[in-house]
């Protein structure tokens, strides 16, 4: 009789290690009582790669980064920085330079995979996963159909932008973090369709006047609603291919951590050259380096698959999914796009009577 009673404590132990353990869903967050802006978390391993979409004083879309580490089961912590001078919509490539090393501390909490406190220099704001689409768990992922990895995407050839893809059924929630032609950093998001098995196709928006870093809630309003269309393909769960105005960019999976569950771990953060940084040079949150930039966006990463240019910063934030967008239904070239994050009236609000599947 003691040894069933053991056995059946230890069982009920290891459940409730392993639920404390659970990681966060990859892609977007949000809160529904503040749309117009979106979060994208990782989990790779003991690090978290965040961003933030949101706007600045101005008005105008910007983003901001950390990489987090972890402190607990359930806690990370990191520090928020900014970059800009990187590569624009248009333009050729050019590695960014930091704008802001230390923008404040943030640190994340999940009590489970889909729910989360963030705590920054905006306080204290509670997030939950973004559904901008009805998910089809059962459907095959062999390479007629392969589903892409959720999280971060970047070229290693180009570091210094990177991209968010977060596929829910057969839409994909599109987001790019790069420059303006001021140096300014910027961001861009689209709803893409499935057309074929492997392909998805939307257009590019772009929202402003929403939310501040530290401001009160505020509501954003469309910025450009047909920036140019945006296709992509993927040959596999972590390779793709984007057509957009700024031609064609082949992707990949960004690795900014040690991942046990992924082959494809060439963007190791336990390189000498590698910062624990979204996108400078010399950043702080260096995991293992002197001069490591785990950036999506800094020049000097060797957290970079294939560059020694290689900036693991991934930063362009709310999507047209948006959280930026009033009135925006889920179709990427609409105003009216009630996917959005970024947008009031969004259907796929939590909480909100009048959201959309907005997450901003």
């Amino acid at each position: 009789m003691k040894i069933t009673r053991l056995l059946i404590l230890f069982y009920i132990c290891s459940f409730c290690q392993i639920v404390s353990s659970q990681e966060p869903d990859s892609g977007w967050w949000w809160n529904p009582d503040q749309s117009g802006r979106g979060f994208v978390i990782e989990q790779q391993g003991d690090a978290i790669f965040f961003a933030a979409f949101l706007y600045d004083d101005s008005g105008f879309p910007t983003w901001f980064t950390s990489l987090l580490n972890r402190d607990s089961e359930q806690d990370f912590s990191g520090v928020l920085q900014q970059f800009q001078g990187g590569q624009t919509l248009l333009g050729s490539y050019q590695p960014p330079a930091t704008l802001t090393d230390n923008a404040g501390t943030i640190t994340l909490n999940f009590p489970d995979s889909r729910n989360g406190i963030l705590n920054w220099p905006g306080g204290t704001v509670e997030l939950t996963r973004f559904t901008f689409a009805e998910d089809d768990n059962s459907s095959s992922n062999d390479n007629s159909n392969p589903k892409p990895d959720l999280g971060w995407w970047w070229n290693s050839d180009e570091s210094g932008r990177g991209f968010i893809i977060d596929r829910q059924g057969d839409t994909i929630f599109f987001a790019a973090f790069l420059y303006e032609d001021s140096g300014l950093p910027t961001w861009f998001s689209a709803i893409l369709n499935k057309d074929t098995q492997q392909d998805f196709s939307g257009i590019l928006q772009q929202f402003q006047g929403g939310q501040t870093l530290t401001g009160s809630y505020q509501a954003p309003i469309l910025l450009e609603d047909n920036a140019g269309t945006i296709t992509l393909n993927f040959s596999d769960t972590s390779h793709g291919t984007l057509n957009w105005p700024g031609g064609t960019v082949a992707l990949n999976r960004f690795r900014f951590a040690p991942d046990v569950s992924s082959d494809d771990n060439s963007n190791d953060v336990s390189s000498d050259d590698s910062s624990n940084d979204a996108s400078s040079d010399d950043s702080s949150n260096d995991s293992s380096s002197d001069d490591s930039s785990n950036d999506v966006s800094s020049d000097d990463s060797s957290n970079d698959s294939s560059s020694d240019d290689s900036s693991n910063d991934a930063s362009s934030d709310d999507s047209s999914n948006d959280s930026s967008s009033d009135d925006s239904s889920n179709d990427s070239s609409s105003d009216d796009s009630s996917n959005d994050v970024s947008s009031d009236d969004s259907s796929n609000d939590s909480s909100s009577d009048d959201s959309s599947n907005d997450a901003s």
